[in-house]
């Protein structure tokens, strides 16, 4: 398993409430995607389709794009509690995917 480097960046150019989540590390031959966002010290602490949520989720995205090394997916308002914003809020994302085959 390869250790990912994730942060969170602010898109000006989409309305407020979206992310854009930075990948390094992943292989450029993926065939599919899943991600799961927790933020520690709260009772929901798990990003579902509805908002934050106590059950663990894997959520897959709508838009998803290399930059270079670099794999970048966008991750909307889900539900009226997700609120993207620069502020010291511990979290982590996991990732999950499957390569393309050869040939």
């Amino acid at each position: 398993m390869s250790k990912l480097a994730v942060r969170v960046a602010e898109d000006p150019s989409r309305p407020l409430g979206h992310a854009v989540i930075i990948v390094e590390g992943l292989p450029k031959t993926l065939e599919t995607f899943e991600f799961a966002l927790r933020r520690h010290g709260y009772p929901d602490n798990n990003l579902g389709p509805e908002g934050w949520q106590g059950p663990d989720c894997w959520l897959t995205t709508e838009e998803a794009w290399y930059s270079g090394e670099s794999f970048k997916f966008v991750v909307g308002p889900q539900g009226s509690s997700t609120r993207w914003r620069a502020c010291p809020t511990n979290w982590s994302c996991a990732a999950r995917a499957c390569r393309k085959p050869p040939g």
